[in-house]
């Protein structure tokens, strides 16, 4: 299958957007990013909700795609900066956790994300089994931060319950989330070729839960709190299991360049590793949301004004701001 053209991410990443904006299972179709996805006349995006606070979003789009997203973690507005890396070190203490696919091992999984898929795949194949997927060009499954990690054990079980249908992944700022027996067979299953992801410059999530880079962090908090240190005792320990992402890296460097495979990941540890260094955390904290710099890059074509007001991606009037989580 071919690579997705840089029009269909844009809308994908719009509906991790409308994915954000759900309050009280009311859709935000007054929105820039719900026109912006082009969901088919005549249609309603289905919405699978778990007890918890875990969110699936099932759109059939005007040219006949089926798209699953997966809403990310609802933070506080950036709180603090060690105190966000903190809560999202602390996602990974239980560990990996063993993945199975219809019975079978498929590697293991990052517990969180694997609940968070597990507690919303029965409503999202209730839907599912309401829609004649063989009329459709195929599933599209996409994720922004959480969500994004929830996107490969996801296309896991969908390439189980529907073999015969073209499946394709786009995640955005996805953190660590699988390890390399589960990345072995996702590329059995067809699926790593067919996944691409897209990663911000300074966005830490993608290297969490472990990056070796991340223990001078307790350092780093010291020298910004005047010499005050809390994460270098109480953050949680580090994990060393293998965690890899599987996809296609499509880096988002300076000035807009996408640097792709190990020209990409070269780059993007560099420029974490030197915000770090200089302690440059707005720009850390900043560059993960959904519909800033993520949505510039993908989105908006070269000589466009970033930020203007009624743009897809920018918050507007009476809206919440776009996913940062």
């Amino acid at each position: 299958m071919s690579e997705l053209d840089p029009a269909l991410c844009c809308r994908l990443l719009d509906t991790c957007i409308v994915a954000y904006g759900i309050q009280h299972g009311r859709l935000p179709t007054q929105s820039e990013n719900y026109k912006a996805a082009e969901v088919a006349t005549g249609t309603t995006p289905m919405i699978a909700k778990s007890e918890g606070i875990h969110l699936g979003l099932v759109t059939q789009t005007s040219d006949d795609w089926v798209v699953v997203t997966f809403r990310g973690t609802l933070t506080p507005h950036m709180a603090g900066f060690f105190s966000w890396v903190r809560d999202w070190l602390n996602d990974f203490r239980a560990g990996p956790t063993s993945w199975h696919v219809k019975g079978k091992p498929y590697g293991k999984v990052e517990i969180g994300f694997a609940e968070a898929v597990l507690d919303l795949w029965p409503g999202i194949m209730r839907i599912l089994s309401g829609i004649d997927l063989s009329s459709k060009r195929g599933l599209l499954v996409a994720g922004h931060s959480k969500g994004g990690a929830m996107c490969f054990p996801a296309a896991s079980l969908l390439r189980a319950m529907f073999p015969g249908v073209p499946i394709q992944v786009c995640a955005f700022a996805a953190p660590l989330a699988c390890d390399a027996a589960f990345l072995s067979a996702y590329q059995g299953d067809g699926l790593d070729a067919a996944t691409v992801r897209f990663q911000n410059r300074f966005d830490l999530v993608p290297f969490v839960p472990y990056w070796p880079h991340l223990e001078r962090i307790g350092e780093l908090e010291a020298r910004a709190q005047g010499g005050v240190a809390a994460s270098a005792v109480d953050s949680p320990v580090l994990l060393h299991d293998d965690y890899v992402t599987p996809g296609q890296l499509r880096y988002l460097g300076g000035s807009g360049t996408v640097l792709t495979g190990a020209d990409g990941e070269s780059q993007a540890r560099h420029d974490i590793r030197h915000a770090l260094e200089h302690l440059h955390f707005e720009k850390i904290k900043t560059a993960h949301g959904a519909g800033g710099r993520y949505y510039d890059c993908i989105c908006r074509p070269a000589g466009s004004q970033p930020g203007q007001p009624g743009q897809p991606g920018q918050p507007q009037p009476g809206e919440p701001s776009p996913g940062s989580g």
